[in-house]
């Protein structure tokens, strides 16, 4: 298994993705704000790569207003203020 460690966003703390990587070709990203899973991407019968998880690309859309009235807690696995 691989780990690895991106930026997310640069605000007034730090979001970070953990891209996570086996060598089964699964592969899953989570956020340390909330522990959204942003990404989560299997082979498919043919081995191409496709994303099961409903997301966002960037934080920024994870913190809209509009979208935190509708779905505050897209993706999240713990609680996110």
């Amino acid at each position: 298994m691989k780990i690895t460690k991106e930026l997310f966003s640069k605000s007034n703390h730090d979001v970070f993705l953990f891209n996570l990587k086996n060598d089964n070709g699964i592969e899953i990203k989570i956020s340390n704000y909330g522990g959204i899973i942003t990404s989560w991407l299997v082979p498919d019968k043919n081995g191409s790569k496709i994303d099961i998880v409903l997301g966002f690309n960037t934080f920024e859309e994870y913190r809209n207003p509009h979208y935190l009235k509708s779905c505050p807690y897209l993706g999240a696995i713990i609680g996110i203020t």
